[in-house]
C-alpha cells in the first residue's frame, strides 16, 4: 500500500499510480485545515467531478514534471471535446440561465482556490508556467469534460 489504505491490485499499479496520487493523498495529511483536505470535502459536498478534474491536472502535472513541455502534457485531454461546465451543464426550470452559469463558475473558482495551494506547496497564486493549467477557465474545460463525455480516469500500468 502507500501507507494511506488506498488498495491496487498489484505493486505495478500501484507504482504506476503513485505519482498522481501522491499529489492528492489525504491519507496522510495531519489537519482538517489542510488544503487538500478542504479541496476534497468541498468536492464532496457540491461536485465530485471535481476529484476527477483534480486528477487529470495532478496527470498533467507529472508529465508537465518530466517533459516541461506543456502541449505535450495536456495530451490526451485537449483531444477530447469540451466546453466550460457552465456552457454544457442543464439548467434547471425555474432558473436563471445568467445566474447559474455565474454559480457553477463560482463552484469552479471556489473548487481551485482550494486545489491550487494543495498542489503548489501552499501558494494560492500559481507559478507561472502552471498558471494556463490552474485557471478557472481551464479547470471549467475539464469539469465540462467529463459532465458531457461522462468519461472517466485511469492510470494506465
Amino acid at each position: 500500500g502507500t501507507g494511506c489504505g488506498e488498495l491496487y491490485c498489484s505493486e505495478a499499479c500501484r507504482d504506476a499510480a503513485a505519482p498522481v496520487h501522491r499529489r492528492l493523498c489525504v491519507g496522510l495529511v495531519e489537519s482538517s485545515s489542510a488544503p487538500l483536505y478542504q479541496f476534497k470535502v468541498h468536492a464532496m459536498s457540491t461536485n465530485e467531478i471535481f476529484l476527477l478534474s483534480a486528477q487529470v491536472i495532478s496527470q498533467i502535472l507529472q508529465k508537465l514534471s518530466t517533459s516541461r513541455d506543456l502541449p505535450s502534457s495536456l495530451v490526451p485531454f485537449v483531444h477530447i471535446q469540451h466546453k466550460p461546465w457552465w456552457d454544457v451543464a442543464a439548467c434547471p426550470k425555474g432558473t436563471s440561465p445568467a445566474k447559474f452559469r455565474a454559480t457553477l463558475r463560482e463552484l469552479c473558482r471556489d473548487s481551485l482556490q482550494l486545489l491550487t495551494p494543495a498542489l503548489c506547496g501552499g501558494s494560492s497564486v500559481p507559478p507561472p508556467e502552471l498558471a494556463v493549467v490552474l485557471s478557472v477557465e481551464f479547470y471549467g474545460q475539464l469539469v465540462g469534460m467529463f459532465e458531457q463525455n461522462n468519461v472517466g480516469v485511469r492510470v494506465t500500468s
